[in-house]
Parts: structure tokens; sequence; C-alpha cells
């Protein structure tokens, strides 16, 4: 029985510190990682120094990398520049390639501003057909009265008289001009002349023989949108079918006009003639390239 007390004040003897040492740990009032005799910082507050002090390295650094990136870009840029630069520039001619006696294929004429401006000329004669008609002629478009402002009713007058002027409520006078425009339309005339030209153009350059089918397609499909332009005119109240109707005369003459006899799409070259003298010699139309 001694013995065995012994046993147990010893075993109790060596549990004691143990305890004390972790009530001292698990104590609220002292925080953790705090050694009390050499009074030193808790690790996380030694961390969050060293980050405030690393920060703006980390900015620079960033900063720097950022300015980098752009000076790579901007000479990335300037490097794919350099043969746009120097071709137009003309630091470099084109290689002289020669050429072999009869080739067709460099014999046409020089026809892409010829034909642009011909097209511009159409375009300007045109609309210059349109204007003096519409300012000549005067004639009042389907919705002038709801523009004006006022009714048969309000203007007291019967059937049949004729009104030689009208003081127009409105205060848009910016409309009420334009409602004085209706005759011709500019929107049908203009659309028939480019969509005729186009479908001549296509004429003249669209020479697959393989598909037959496709250029007639097109052209039609030109056409009707030219149609349906002057038809909305009249659907939307802008214009009476007369004014449409003259608007696509006036389209379609200048088209072909400017076609035939103004633009050189149908001229082709001969290997005989210069390309000064072959786009002085127009062919006929059964015998173009089509």
């Amino acid at each position: 029985m001694k013995i065995g007390s012994t046993r147990v004040f010893v075993m109790l003897g060596r549990l004691g510190p143990q305890r004390a040492r972790v009530s001292a740990e698990t104590r609220p009032d002292r925080p953790k990682g705090l050694h009390t005799k050499s009074g030193s910082l808790p690790a996380d507050a030694a961390g969050m120094e060293n980050d405030n002090e690393n920060k703006p390295m980390q900015m620079s650094q960033a900063l720097f990398t950022s300015k980098l990136l752009v000076v790579s870009d901007v000479l990335c840029l300037f490097l794919v520049s350099i043969p746009f630069l120097a071709s137009e520039l003309k630091a470099v001619r084109p290689y002289r390639r020669g050429f072999s006696c009869g080739d067709p294929s460099i014999a046409y004429p020089y026809l892409l501003s010829e034909e642009f401006g011909a097209f511009l000329f159409g375009c300007f004669v045109g609309q210059s057909l349109t204007n003096t008609a519409k300012l000549s002629v005067g004639r009042l478009r389907p919705h002038f009265l709801s523009v004006c402002g006022v009714t048969y009713t309000s203007l007291n007058c019967t059937e049949g008289t004729y009104l030689e002027s009208v003081s127009c409520p409105s205060t848009d006078h910016r409309s009420i001009e334009e409602a004085r425009k209706s005759f011709f339309s500019g929107h049908a005339s203009f659309a028939m002349y480019t969509m005729l030209y186009l479908a001549f153009y296509l004429q003249a350059r669209l020479t697959w023989r393989k598909a037959r089918l496709l250029r007639p397609v097109l052209q039609f499909f030109l056409f009707l949108l030219a149609i349906y332009t002057g038809l909305t005119r009249v659907t939307d109240n802008r214009h009476h079918p007369s004014d449409v109707v003259f608007g696509y005369i006036i389209g379609a003459f200048t088209a072909y006009w400017v076609a035939f006899y103004i633009s050189s799409m149908f001229k082709r070259p001969s290997l005989n003639q210069s390309p000064i003298e072959t786009q002085d010699n127009q062919l006929p139309a059964q015998h173009s390239i089509c």
C-alpha cells in the first residue's frame, strides 16, 4: 500500500507543472504568441509590418511592368507598319516585271475612276432634274392639308373651288415647304438610276458563263428594289402615283444615258489599238463582252 501511494504522488507531481503550463497558455487575459520574458512582438504583427514595407516595392514593379507592356505594344505596331510605310512613302519601288506582246489580260483600259466618275455625274444630273422640277411645278403632296393644319371645312370652301393661297396655322414651316415638292419623286428617280446602273454594270462585268441565271436573277432583284422604293412613297402619302412613275422614267433614262454614252463599261480593248484609242471607240450593244 505504501509503494502504491508513493507512485500516485509521484505521478500527480509530474502532472502538476503540465496542468499549470496548459492553463497559462489557454488563459484568456494573455494572448497567444506573447513572450513575457523577451517582450517580442507577435508573429502576425511582424508579418503586417513586412507587408507594409513591401507594398511600395510591389506597386513600383507593377507600374514598370505596365509601362514595359505599352512600349512593347508600340514597338510591335511600328514593326508591322514598316511594309505599309515603305510602300506609301515610296521608299521601295515595285519589281519591274516584263510582259509578253499580245497578252490580253493587261490590255484593258483604266476604267475604275472613269466609271465611278460617270456614276457620280449621273447622280448629280438626276438630282438636278429632280430639284428643278420640284421647285418649278410646286405640286402639293398628298398630306399637304395635314401638314398645313387645315381642313376643307375650316377653309369654308366648296368642292371644285380653286384657292390660290392658304395661310397655314402650323408653325412647322420646313415641313410645309417640303409638302409643296411632290413632283416628281426624287426617291423613285434615284433608286431607279442606281439600281439600273448597277444592273448594267453586272451585264458588262459578270461574264461567268457557267451560271447563266445568276446575272439575270441579281438584275431582277435590283430592279425590284427600285420599284419597291417608289411604291413606299405612295403608301406613305409622300407622293402621288404619277410622281413615282415619272421618277422611274427619269432615273431609267439617266442610267441608260450614262452607262452607254458616258461610261466606258461596255468597251473592250483591241490588241491593235492603244488604251487611249480604245476608250474613244464604243462597241455596239450586240458586240459587247456579254
